[in-house]
């Protein structure tokens, strides 16, 4: 799109420099979190600072306003820090995130619906493509660590917002597409997933 601008002005953009601002991987929070950690000079383990990044997804501030929190909670009632611990200040059962292979899951969901993994990386928006497109955004946002922006560059360069979109479209019918949800039962016991998660 710079080729329809003035040469003096494209010049000037093509100059810049390009910066990925994608938000950070669970083992970017990480990190921050132990940089944290140092800098407080807490006593907080490792498989707990792990934990928290792979729990919080928002963003750094709410990333840190959560360890801190934990920090504070754990001094004030004399407890360990622990996963139980962090999980309980998070205010959700420990339950291990299951990882499965995002191969696995995309070639299951094609033989599932029967189609092909091009039709679902294509850009074709017919109702036997978009529904398992949607439901291969949903599952690999829910059983694995990569952000948007890689799901969506994964499935046929689609936009972040595409894929957000996607994953709260079958969050939102789950509770009323009584066929959609038996698909997701069928899929994550294919894969070997609890239909608990």
């Amino acid at each position: 799109e710079l080729s329809k601008l003035d040469a003096r002005i494209t010049s000037r953009f093509a100059s810049g420099m390009v910066a990925d601002i994608q938000a950070p991987g669970s083992e970017t929070r990480s990190a921050i979190l132990r940089e944290k950690r140092d800098q407080m000079r807490a006593e907080v383990p490792n498989e707990v600072v792990d934990y928290i990044a792979q729990k919080v997804e928002t963003n750094i501030r709410e990333l840190e306003g959560v360890f801190l929190q934990i920090i504070t909670q754990a001094k004030a009632e004399g407890a360990p820090i622990s996963k139980e611990f962090a999980a309980k200040v998070l205010g959700e059962k420990l339950l291990d995130k299951p990882t499965v292979g995002i191969n696995d899951i995309l070639k299951t969901i094609c033989a599932y619906y029967s189609i092909k993994i091009t039709d679902l990386k294509g850009k074709r928006r017919i109702k036997e493509f978009v529904v398992p497109r949607h439901v291969s955004m949903y599952m690999v946002k829910r059983f694995s660590d990569i952000p948007y922006v890689a799901i969506g560059d994964l499935l046929g360069g689609r936009d972040h917002t595409t894929v957000m979109h996607g994953e709260k479209r079958v969050e939102a019918l789950i509770l009323s597409d009584s066929k959609l949800k038996q698909d997701l039962v069928n899929i994550k016991r294919t894969l070997n997933i609890s239909v608990e998660n």
